[in-house]
């Protein structure tokens, strides 16, 4: 049986494509460009930001970066599109590490259908999300948190904790002087 795509998927491949295009040509510019174009697609974008380049935010416009904040190569961060409430937010200078992946929309397990469900993510300020770490969807990272590398985030973690593993655990405490 021969699948047909209405109009409505040719659009979504139209936008995939320039979408991935678009990173494409973003990955060749230099950072006051690469700044400049965050600045304007991002919903807020702070000051003395740095976003290295081969990083991917899905649906920017739904994405707040506050001022000082570092995001490093091969990260990943996809805003749901299915919910027009759900955002994902940084506070003031916040440290990602490479290859780390935010998410604020998965799918509900408890129905076949998979049916898509959102919530918001917020870094709150001087966070540190070590490398290869994932974040999941409702999430809120408390202030001065840390968290470890290859660690699986899928609840909140309270201020200047320090997390761990999958599931991520507290660990230890970090003493602010």
């Amino acid at each position: 049986m021969e699948k047909k795509y209405g109009s409505r998927s040719w659009r979504r491949g139209v936008f995939l494509y320039i979408e991935h295009f678009s990173y494409l040509l973003l990955d060749c510019m230099p950072p006051f460009i690469r700044n400049w174009i965050f600045r304007i697609c991002c919903k807020e974008y702070g000051k003395k930001n740095y976003l290295d380049y081969k990083i991917y935010i899905r649906f920017p416009w739904k994405v707040r970066i506050g001022n000082g904040v570092s995001i490093n190569r091969d990260t990943k961060i996809f805003a749901s599109h299915f919910d027009s409430e759900t955002e994902i937010v940084f506070g003031d200078n916040v440290t990602v590490a490479p290859g780390v992946s935010i998410f604020s929309a998965t799918h509900d397990h408890a129905g076949l259908d998979l049916p898509d469900i959102a919530a918001s993510v917020h870094v709150s300020d001087d966070v540190w999300i070590g490398g290869e770490a994932i974040i999941l969807p409702g999430v809120t990272l408390g202030k001065g948190c840390i968290v470890g590398a290859g660690s699986v985030v899928n609840d909140s973690v309270p201020d200047y904790s320090i997390v761990a593993g999958n599931p991520a655990r507290i660990v230890g405490h970090r003493t602010i002087s």
